[in-house]
């Protein structure tokens, strides 16, 4: 079952990771992704009107003096981006980094729509 790539989220995605489950109630979205052996200062979060960016960068600490025969922990640069189905507030967002998954929390901007009186002159 898939829906149009415009939609926010693709169900029965294959997904080369970070791996992620995001939901929502009534007032805001919550995503938990899981980013296993980063420390928190290797992780950026950035939001704009509906969009999360989630940033990693790990250093390399690769011994050169041992001979590796299988290196499959990535240190590449990882990036996930997500467009929720409407605009949050950064300002009241919430992001815990707890046993090797990130959870976010982010406040739906409720937009008013208010009507203008046009007046002639």
């Amino acid at each position: 079952m898939h829906q149009s790539v415009d939609n926010f989220f693709i169900l029965e995605q294959q997904c080369e990771g970070p791996f992620s489950d995001i939901y929502e109630n009534d007032s805001e979205y919550i995503l938990n992704i899981d980013l296993p052996g980063y420390d928190i200062d290797e992780i950026s979060v950035k939001v704009y009107d509906q969009w999360v960016v989630i940033e990693c960068l790990k250093p390399h600490n690769y011994d050169s003096s041992l001979k590796y025969i299988c290196l499959e922990r990535c240190c590449s640069p990882l990036k996930r981006v997500f467009r929720l189905p409407s605009a949050v507030r950064s300002v009241d967002a919430e992001a815990v980094y707890s046993k090797g998954v990130l959870s976010l929390k982010l406040q739906k901007n409720r937009v008013v729509f208010t009507e203008i009186e046009v007046v002639k002159k």
